[in-house]
């Protein structure tokens, strides 16, 4: 784990020339490829579902702007507990490397635990798969907020 951080610190530095910012539109569109129907749901469990969707599109627009609390949100909505929402391993595990990597002052040990929770659960395929994601997000995230 130790070394995947140390090589997506040292890879993730460099912004890929490809790389551009996706629009809010963009990014609309592909938060909302992880939401799952809330159909079947009654009363709370659908009010929850509905309310847990829209905080997850708004999350992952701000994950992209860099916003560090966003970026923990969509990590964990994406680890499958929450109503609403699609649990993606991979995607998971590459938001948790991008806190670490872009070492955010707020940034604390459970960010580090959640990062060997999300990734531990992954094997080698997957941990790489993530690796690669999370260069690419950093990447764009960078450019987003350099355009703030």
């Amino acid at each position: 784990m130790r070394l995947m951080l140390i090589a997506l610190a040292a890879v993730g530095c460099a912004i890929p020339a490809a790389a551009q910012v996706p629009t809010d539109a963009a990014l609309r569109q592909q938060a909302e490829r992880s939401l799952r129907s809330c159909d079947g749901l009654t009363g709370d469990d659908a009010q929850w579902c509905q309310m847990s969707r829209q905080a997850f599109v708004s999350a992952f627009q701000q994950a992209y702007r860099g916003n560090y609390q966003a970026q923990r949100n969509v990590g964990y909505m994406l680890r499958g507990s929450t109503s609403g929402i699609a649990a993606d391993h991979v995607e998971a595990c590459a938001w948790r490397l991008i806190i670490i990597a872009q070492g955010d002052p707020q940034a604390d040990a459970s960010d580090t635990a959640n990062l060997r929770f999300d990734c531990g659960r992954l094997d080698a395929r997957g941990r790489a798969t993530a690796e690669a994601r999370a260069q690419a997000l950093l990447g764009q995230i960078r450019l987003g907020a350099a355009r703030r």
